[in-house]
């Protein structure tokens, strides 16, 4: 199933960019590329886009945004509103009976909740 390839994908990427160190911004322009990649975050969720198109997903746009900086509050927010997205996904196909999607959206849900705790964390320690 394509959803289920572009989470996979998504996983493998998030893993690859955790380690990475971010890329060198003056501060203004790191805010202003995370506001941009925030505001199209919000359209892609708004709009259902949650994995799929893989260029203009909502878990893209959290991709880039995690490449530019873990800690910062805009990526937070936006983890929680994607795992909020898939566990609403969750609940829908379990309503209509598809307990294999449901399952499926589930551990979407579970591994950004699981990468919020890690950046929740990091920013705790921070402080």
């Amino acid at each position: 199933m394509p959803a289920d390839e572009a989470g996979s994908d998504y996983r493998q990427r998030l893993l690859a960019l955790s380690s990475l160190p971010p890329p060198t911004l003056s501060d203004s322009e790191r805010e202003q590329r995370l506001t941009a990649l925030f505001e199209r975050f919000s359209r892609a969720i708004d709009s259902g886009n949650l994995v799929l198109p893989a260029t203009d997903s909502a878990a893209e746009y959290l991709l880039r945004m995690t490449a530019l900086g873990a800690g910062h509050p805009r990526l937070l927010e936006a983890r929680s509103r994607l795992a909020q997205a898939f566990l609403e996904e969750a609940r829908r196909a379990r309503l209509a009976g598809d307990w294999d999607a449901a399952d499926r959206w589930l551990q979407h849900a579970v591994e950004i909740r699981l990468s919020l705790e890690d950046l929740e964390a990091e920013q705790d320690s921070r402080d």
